[in-house]
C-alpha cells in the first residue's frame, strides 16, 4: 500500500468503518417547452382600413391607433359629405330630403281617405299607399318631419315602435288643401330631423306641373 493512501479508521470497540454519504448527482435545471404556435385563424391581422365611396370623405385613421373620442370627431367632421365609420363599418352621410311631388299626392291621399273615413282617427300609411298607388319608397313615413302626419306611440308584440299607423295634423291638413307653406328641405342623419329649411314651397309647387292639384283633390 502506498504512503499517500489512507486506511479507514476503527473505533476502540472494533466497529467496521463509516462510509462516506454518497453524494447526489447534479440536476440539470428544467427547461420550459416553447409556448404553442396559435393557428393561423388565431393569428393577428394588421386592421385595414374600409373602403370609402367614391367621391367621400377621406378614410379614417389606423382603427389601432385612435381612440373612441377621435373616431367620433372624425365622424362627425365627414358625415356631410358621406363616410364609413371606423367603429361599426357603417356608411354615414346626412341627406337634403326635398317635400317631392310623391309626398305631396301621399299628404292629399291620407287628406282624401280622413274626410271619407271621419270615424278612424288613426290609419295604416302603407295600407293606404299600396292601394292608391302613390307615394314610393319611403317618402310617406317622411312626412312626420315636417309636421304633417303624427305616428301613435305604441309597441307592436315584438316590442318595435314602428306600428305604422299615424294621423293627420292639423298643419297637414290645411297644407293638403293648398293653405299656407311649408319648408322645402328636411336635413336627416340616421334618419333623424337634424333640421328644416328657410325656403318655402307651396302644395302646387310641390306637386309641379305634371299633377293637378284640383284633380287630386277631386273638387274638394
Amino acid at each position: 500500500m502506498s504512503r499517500s493512501s489512507k486506511a479507514p479508521q476503527l473505533d476502540l470497540f472494533g466497529a467496521k468503518p463509516t462510509p462516506s454519504p454518497a453524494k447526489e448527482p447534479v440536476k440539470a435545471p428544467s427547461i420550459p417547452p416553447p409556448p404553442p404556435v396559435p393557428p393561423k385563424s388565431m393569428a393577428a391581422k394588421a386592421y385595414v382600413a374600409p373602403k370609402a365611396p367614391r367621391g367621400s370623405y377621406p378614410p379614417p385613421p389606423d382603427q389601432s391607433r385612435t381612440t373612441l373620442l377621435a373616431a367620433r370627431i372624425w365622424l362627425q367632421e365627414g358625415k356631410e359629405r358621406g363616410v364609413v365609420c371606423p367603429c361599426c363599418d357603417q356608411y354615414a352621410k346626412i341627406y337634403k330630403r326635398k317635400f317631392n311631388s310623391s309626398m305631396a299626392r301621399g299628404l292629399i291621399t291620407l287628406a282624401r281617405y280622413a274626410s271619407t273615413h271621419p270615424q278612424e282617427e288613426w290609419f295604416h300609411l302603407a295600407t293606404i299607399f299600396r292601394d292608391a298607388k302613390v307615394c314610393a319608397s319611403n317618402d310617406g313615413a317622411l312626412l312626420r318631419h315636417w309636421g304633417l302626419i303624427a305616428p301613435f306611440k305604441g309597441q307592436r308584440k315584438d316590442g318595435s315602435k314602428r306600428v305604422g299607423y299615424h294621423r293627420l295634423t292639423d298643419l297637414g291638413k290645411s297644407f293638403a288643401k293648398g293653405i299656407g307653406t311649408i319648408p322645402a328641405y328636411a336635413v336627416l342623419y340616421s334618419e333623424e330631423l337634424l333640421r328644416l329649411s328657410e325656403e318655402q314651397v307651396t302644395m302646387k309647387a310641390a306637386l309641379g306641373a305634371k299633377f293637378s292639384f284640383e284633380e287630386l283633390m277631386g273638387g274638394q
